[in-house]
């Protein structure tokens, strides 16, 4: 791994871990998985937008760990622009529930190969 993969890794494992230690030990064993799949800015925004649903709400952080737990699962399925239209969906349902949230991105690896993208968001 590069040097800037370590900084990166290192610094959003020391923001996501205040929420919960399962979600830094979440975050990098999903980064090992996908990192050679990502430019380093794409991981910069793959973590952020976990990090964003780690701070929607007091247990919003489950869901950021759902998200980041089935990522090296999800994103050979749709490829970064649908994996990116997946994430905001989560992202959306975080607004009303973090545990639907959560519910949603555990259940995407099942589900995902029995619909098409365009219809994630049903």
């Amino acid at each position: 791994m590069a040097n800037p993969r370590k900084r990166i890794y290192s610094s959003y494992e020391k923001k996501l871990t205040p929420f919960s230690t399962s979600l830094g030990a979440e975050f990098r064993r999903a980064a090992d998985e996908i990192g050679d799949l990502m430019s380093d800015d794409e991981l910069r925004d793959w973590a952020e937008q976990g990090l964003d649903l780690a701070r929607q709400s007091w247990r919003s952080w489950e869901a950021a760990a759902e998200y980041y737990r089935v990522t090296p699962q999800v994103l050979p399925l749709l490829g970064s622009v649908g994996f990116k239209r997946w994430a905001k969906h989560g992202l959306d349902l975080a607004e009303l529930s973090s545990a639907l949230a959560a519910s949603f991105y555990r259940a995407s690896p099942a589900t995902l190969p029995a619909i098409t993208p365009a219809r994630i968001g049903d």
